[in-house]
């Protein structure tokens, strides 16, 4: 423990304390103390901008409601995802011992750097539950991601409960997951998506499994007619269903403008929800909580949630198609452009107020683009460097910059951006564009003289230049692909009959190695095996022990106790059967 400031208020602080060892707590204890008691359970931080953090109030109430709504077994979960985030926290931990079930956890960056330990786990304990954002889905169908080896030894079929939530759900995806692992046992009858929000504590809707499309023009009209799938029909938008309200949950798809009213089926409006699983407001924020959790509809006693997600039932079920607000959902994890377009603006080529960020779809990907309106074409920002400090405070990657004149920034009459407007010009390569830079892109970099192999491939594929000293970590990769990365150098490490070097391979050693070093070590297992080895094991030897001795320096200096007056160590009787000071 370390203590400061004035030694009296300590010592007073100490002294009127009154101390329990919890293990020496018997029955008749509880006739001495008071039980405290509150129906808030907890703050849930809702995850986005990190400039406003707000805290859902989430009470007992709410959590046992949503547990009863969700779990519909006794579990055997297979999580990854962060503990910290409330599919992950609430989903597979809270809501599994609630229910006298069993969650088998690890990291999220274990997962990316190997994706196979996820479906290997639920074979091993041969788990009935698990949860996963599309990306993850999406993740595992990449080449080379899921071994043959390992699919050959994969059995899951114990699965019951085969959870796509917490990002937009692609339908395609959906299909191809099932597709390829239904021969694997994966019963198509325990997948589905689901869709929810920390403002209901977890889920508002599950199990949907169909997959519709609709007419483009229209959902923009705000009615979703659904229309058949062709070749002629170039405008047909596929959604997937996120299921039936779960419990006592009551949906409403209501009209944007006011007065708000409740819209027909098929008309596209935004999602109201209301029930136990309503959390209470959001944490010492009492007008933003009157207009996000007090809504009112005419001839209604309900207080209705306010979503700011857009959607349409059709047959009973939820089908989600967009988001008044502005917040760009990438990895399962929201983020709001304006907080993107404040770091790009920092640059002092840009226009203030003339920045935006869509997010736009490539194929099944979903990439981050930023529009920068420059103060003069002649002055073109460092890419990297914009992105670098995006990374630094967000710790999410632009993958495309695009700069244009700032007159060309498209924004409202009272100088607002129009985000939506930026965005369609964006893909239909309508700007007048200065400059461009694809920053994650499998465009060659480096020097072009070396010969074309699986390693220039890959550190092309991720944009680091194989001549740079500069570190790994500071090279513009963010958090996921930084492990995406580390996975696939570890492969090239395999591939080449090296095992035990690539075990040596982890993130903290990535990110302190220069570029050039790292590829340097690896290119010259291939040419000078003996001598390569050797520079390896050195190189990598090298950046551990000094995180091993920055760890030691750590530790020391938390063991010690610094107290500016050593005389009160004479008047604190030593707690022996809790613990020293």
């Amino acid at each position: 423990a370390r203590m400061r400031g004035n030694a009296n208020s300590n010592i007073k602080s100490l002294e009127q304390q009154k101390w329990i060892a919890t293990n020496e707590v018997g029955t008749h204890a509880q006739k001495q103390f008071k039980e405290e008691h509150s129906d808030i359970l907890f703050l849930q931080y809702t995850s986005g901008s990190t400039n406003d953090p707000k805290g859902v109030i989430i009470t007992h109430e709410n959590i046992l409601d949503n547990c009863n709504n969700v779990v519909d077994h006794t579990p055997i979960g297979v999580s990854w995802l962060p503990q910290y985030h409330d599919m992950g926290l609430i989903g597979y931990y809270l809501f599994f011992a609630l229910k006298g079930g069993t969650t088998y956890g690890f990291s999220p960056i274990d997962f990316i750097m190997n994706p196979s330990l996820w479906l290997d786990t639920i074979t091993k304990y041969k788990a009935t539950a698990t949860s996963a954002p599309n990306f993850a889905y999406e993740y595992c169908l990449l080449e080379n991601k899921i071994s043959e080896t390992t699919l050959s030894q994969l059995d899951l079929s114990s699965l019951k409960f085969v959870m796509n939530a917490a990002e937009p759900v692609k339908g395609a995806i959906y299909s191809q997951f099932l597709s390829k692992f239904q021969p694997y046992g994966l019963n198509p009858t325990f997948s589905f998506a689901a869709y929810g929000l920390a403002e209901n504590t977890l889920a508002v809707t599950n199990y949907g499994k169909k997959i519709k499309y609709f007419d483009a023009k229209s959902i923009k009209k705000g009615i979703a007619t659904e229309i058949v799938k062709s070749k002629q029909t170039i405008d047909a938008f596929p959604i997937m269903s996120c299921g039936y309200p779960l419990g006592n949950t009551q949906v409403k798809i209501v009209s944007a403008e006011t007065p708000h009213r409740e819209l027909q089926d098929g008309n596209v409006g935004e999602i109201w929800i209301t029930g136990t699983s309503k959390a209470q407001g959001y944490w010492n924020k009492s007008q933003l909580t009157k207009e996000t959790f007090e809504a009112r509809l005419p001839n209604d006693e309900n207080l209705w949630l306010r979503s700011g997600d857009l959607g349409f039932i059709m047959d009973k079920e939820l089908y989600v198609c967009g988001r008044l607000k502005d917040m760009i959902i990438l990895r399962g994890l929201n983020y709001y452009p304006h907080d993107i377009e404040s770091i790009i603006e920092e640059e002092n080529t840009v226009r203030k107020g003339c920045v935006a960020t869509p997010a736009t779809e490539n194929g099944d990907l979903t990439e981050l683009i930023a529009v920068v309106g420059l103060k003069n074409k002649r002055n073109v920002p460092d890419s990297k460097e914009i992105n670098s400090r995006v990374l630094k405070y967000l710790g999410i990657g632009i993958d495309k910059i695009i700069y244009v004149l700032a007159r060309d920034v498209a924004k409202t009459s009272s100088g607002k951006i129009r985000r939506s407007e930026n965005k369609r010009l964006c893909e239909l390569g309508l700007f007048d564009i200065i400059q461009s830079q694809t920053l994650f892109t499998n465009h060659n970099v480096g020097n072009d003289l070396l010969e074309d192999t699986p390693l220039t491939q890959l550190f092309a594929k991720y944009n680091l230049p194989i001549n740079d000293t500069i570190a790994v970590g500071d090279a513009g990769l963010d958090s996921l692909k930084l492990a995406e990365f580390a996975h696939d150098l570890k492969q090239i490490i395999i591939q080449q009959k090296f095992e035990d070097l690539a075990d040596e391979i982890d993130l903290r050693v990535i990110q302190k190695i220069a570029v050039s070093e790292l590829f340097e070590i690896v290119n010259a297992l291939e040419t000078s095996k003996s001598i390569a080895r050797f520079k390896f094991k050195q190189a990598i030897t090298k950046i551990q022990n000094e995180f091993k001795e920055l760890e030691r320096k750590l530790m020391l200096r938390d063991a010690v106790s610094i107290i500016e007056d050593s005389s009160i160590l004479k008047r604190i009787k030593p707690f022996s059967s809790v613990g020293k000071i």
